[in-house]
């Protein structure tokens, strides 16, 4: 995909974006690169390690109910 601005990809990406949730995660810098070497080491982004994480915990805590 190139850089290159058009209509199509402005709209493609508001519509993207019109689906999706924002959550700030605020946590020590020294954590973070933990979490990040944590995440790559298991092939994922971060985004996805965090979630991947508290979808466990959650099917954990159903689990204990």
């Amino acid at each position: 995909m190139s850089g290159t601005y058009t209509e199509s990809r402005a709209k493609a990406i508001k519509k993207y974006l019109s689906n999706i949730g924002e959550y700030k995660l605020r946590t020590d810098k020294e954590d973070i690169e933990k979490y990040k070497a944590a995440a790559e080491q298991a092939g994922m982004s971060l985004n996805k390690y965090i979630i991947q994480a508290i979808e466990e915990k959650i099917s954990h805590d159903k689990g204990r109910q």
